[in-house]
């Protein structure tokens, strides 16, 4: 993915714009000349500097050329939509996991993303419980993470 230097520039002003106008409205200390936004505020000055630099670098180089320009991959049906499964897997984890629990909802994401990347149903399932099930025991029993248990958890009403 290729974008030019000028819609780069355009994105760090709006950063900077954002960064000023919230630190802007952090309250002040009392009895200090400035208050936590003060470095903040700088960040997005020195942000807003180089993004205004490349834009007006970039429009005084070339104005014709295009703000962004797609990449190869994204004229394969199978790679735009292994791309697009990926972020619809991140939103679907994120929506449902509390409610379903950690291992069903990772082997339910698992196995549709091997399944459409690497074909092959049987062994893709396979892979998908083999890695749900490693995922969980570094998770849970080695980094004692807590993971949502979902509907495996035994009803205590």
């Amino acid at each position: 993915m290729r974008f030019s230097d000028m819609s780069i520039g355009v994105a760090l002003v709006c950063l900077a714009l954002a960064i000023i106008l919230t630190s802007a409205t952090f309250p002040s200390v009392p009895g200090q000349p400035y208050g936590p936004g003060l470095f903040p505020i700088l960040i997005g000055i020195g942000l807003a500097v180089c993004g205004l630099a490349l834009v007006g670098q970039s429009w005084g180089r070339n104005r014709a050329f295009p703000l962004f320009t797609a990449p190869p991959w994204t004229r394969s049906v199978h790679l735009a939509g292994a791309f697009l499964l990926s972020v619809a897997s991140v939103v679907f984890y994120i929506a449902v996991v509390d409610w379903l629990g950690f291992v069903p909802t990772a082997f339910m994401v698992l196995a549709v993303l091997f399944i459409w990347m690497r074909g092959r149903p049987a062994s893709s399932l396979f892979l998908a419980a083999a890695v749900t099930a490693a995922a969980y025991a570094s998770f849970f029993y080695l980094l004692s993470v807590p993971l949502p248990a979902g509907i495996l958890l035994p009803s205590t009403g």
